[in-house]
Order: C-alpha cells, then sequence, then structure tokens
C-alpha cells in the first residue's frame, strides 16, 4: 500500500499532537478560586451521594433505624464516600501559595478519617460525641474558602443523630 503525499502524515501528526496536549489540561495548577469551586463541588457531591443513599435505604423518616443499620449505613456509604471525596481532593493541582494550608487541611481531613471515623464510624460522626473529629479540618476549609467541604461533616453528624439510639 502506497500512501499518496503529506496529507495522510500530516493528519496522523496532528492527532497525535492534539491528543498529547489534551493530558495538559489534566496536569493544569488551578486558581485559587478554581480550586475553592472544584473542593466545594467535591464536597457537595459527596454530601448529595451521602443524602441519596440514605433516602433510598431509610426513605424520608427521621428515624435511620436500627444502630446496626445505622453502623452498616456509615461504614458501607459514609467512609467509602468520605473516602473517594478526600482522594479526589488530593488529585486537585494546588496553587503555590495555597500548598501549605490545603495541605493541612487534606492532612488533618484524612487523619480524621483514618484514625477516628474509620475506627468507630457511628460515634465518631454522632453529634453526641465529644468532639466532631473533622473539626480542625473543617475550621481549615473555613479558611481556605470551603465551605462545602467545612460542613460535610456536620450535615453528616445531624443526619446520624436521627438514629433512635441517638436521640
Amino acid at each position: 500500500m502506497r500512501v499518496r503525499g503529506a496529507g495522510p502524515v500530516v493528519i496522523g501528526l496532528v492527532a497525535v499532537l492534539l491528543l498529547a496536549s489534551c493530558g495538559d489540561d489534566d496536569e493544569k495548577t488551578l486558581t485559587q478560586q478554581e480550586l475553592v469551586t472544584q473542593s466545594n463541588q467535591i464536597c457537595t457531591e459527596a454530601a448529595q451521594r451521602i443524602q441519596q443513599e440514605a433516602q433510598s435505604r431509610f426513605g424520608t423518616s427521621e428515624d435511620v433505624g436500627s444502630a446496626n443499620q445505622l453502623e452498616q449505613f456509615a461504614t458501607k456509604i459514609v467512609v467509602p464516600q468520605y473516602d473517594r471525596a478526600v482522594d479526589r481532593l488530593e488529585d486537585l493541582k494546588v496553587p503555590q501559595e495555597e500548598k501549605g494550608v490545603y495541605g493541612d487541611f487534606l492532612s488533618e481531613t484524612r487523619k480524621a478519617l483514618d484514625d477516628d471515623v474509620k475506627q468507630d464510624p457511628v460515634g465518631s460522626l454522632s453529634q453526641v460525641a465529644a468532639q466532631d473529629p473533622f473539626a480542625k479540618a473543617n475550621r481549615q476549609a473555613q479558611r481556605l474558602g470551603l465551605t462545602e467541604c467545612a460542613s460535610l461533616s456536620q450535615k453528616i453528624r445531624a443526619s446520624a443523630d436521627r438514629s433512635p439510639g441517638k436521640r
């Protein structure tokens, strides 16, 4: 088979260059506003998934069921959604000037998730617990303007208190 002219070669090279340049968008450092917007979106999506799952499991009742049902919900839904959200937050390309504070926020969030929530999902997510394990991370998120991330644990803790054993 013989290629005629440079047309197919040029088209092939252009296609390769276009595909190669597509990856650069993923590596682009975000602006501070893009970081805030994308982080808040990630936290909003996590909260929505958790709320949708709660709705499908428990309906609109204020009673989320037995302590066992609440524990299953916490371990099978809440913890994995938090984990995914933190993974996605860690994947964002943070502006240099925000790396320290944002890194601290992520470290505190990961620490609370791994050290407290995964060890005692129901207890640590309940408002009757002495303190929200995400309190320090929430303060850091608030300073960064990550209002949705700062309120995520409070939304979840409020829903955990609907359990009969937590009233």
